[in-house]
């Protein structure tokens, strides 16, 4: 689909190159930053609407405990960084090894009931990564293979951004790419939509719905990954690491749903 231009620029190429002349206040601001802003306010909307219909954890506590996770991840990015010359965010590889056992113990130490304290986190995860992925694609990073169908991204906008908050595109791709990050982000916005809805009309927590959001998410993932050519993080063979943990992951998981 084209927009009228004579170099052929199409629609999200437009969208690319406007989101990074978003300011506010005279100062620009990243694209990225924006949506997982916005990521992050949904899903903390979207966990207290599960507390309201489950009541069991009390709003403002985990309110803290979510504000409080944030900031965590952000110091074990900088210490990835640092110590271990690991930049880049890898979502699933993050949360099963970085955000989880943290959370687990916060839940433990402050005796939050498990089913409740874990479906909340199967709804969360969904939404906030629904729209996290926008920004990544509006970034410029984990983007997929090239396609005539896809974005060309401008040049300029491959540059790394320091500072209290950091962000590193891709490397720049000299063709159009397809844009797996919106395909990633459709499919987390469904199973959110499944989940959430299933969940809604429980008259119980479950305790199942993270087991279930992770082995969809990790099924999707490993076959989008074969369309991501380009990743921040080593490859197996012809696998990413990604695919190696959704593998791993899935298994568990249908371990986890079959025992309950």
């Amino acid at each position: 689909m084209h927009v009228g231009q004579t170099n052929d620029e199409r629609v999200l190429d437009v969208l690319v190159s406007r989101a990074h002349t978003i300011s506010v206040g005279g100062r620009k601001v990243h694209p990225y930053f924006i949506a997982s802003d916005l990521a992050a306010v949904i899903a903390l909307i979207v966990s207290l609407a599960v507390l309201r219909r489950f009541p069991g954890i009390a709003a403002k506590q985990f309110t803290l405990v979510f504000v409080g996770m944030i900031a965590y991840y952000r110091a074990a990015l900088a210490v990835k960084a640092r110590w271990f010359a690991m930049p880049s965010r890898s979502f699933l590889q993050d949360s099963l090894f970085v955000l989880f056992p943290v959370y687990a113990l916060v839940v433990w130490t402050l005796h939050y009931p498990l089913p409740l304290a874990f479906d909340v986190v199967g709804v969360l995860l969904p939404v906030y990564l629904a729209v996290v992925r926008i920004g990544c694609f509006l970034g410029g990073c984990c983007y997929g293979a090239p396609s005539r169908l896809g974005v060309m991204y401008p040049r300029e906008i491959f540059t790394p951004v320091d500072g209290c908050r950091r962000f590193r595109p891709g490397a720049m791709p000299e063709c159009r790419v397809l844009p797996v990050q919106l395909m990633e982000s459709a499919g987390a916005l469904l199973l959110f939509i499944a989940l959430f809805t299933w969940l809604m009309q429980q008259p119980s927590p479950p305790g199942t719905i993270l087991p279930l959001f992770l082995l969809g998410y990790s099924s999707f993932r490993f076959v989008l990954d074969f369309w991501r050519p380009m990743s921040a993080r080593p490859r197996m063979g012809s696998w990413s690491e990604a695919q190696v943990v959704c593998v791993l992951t899935s298994m568990a998981c249908a371990i986890w749903l079959a025992a309950h």
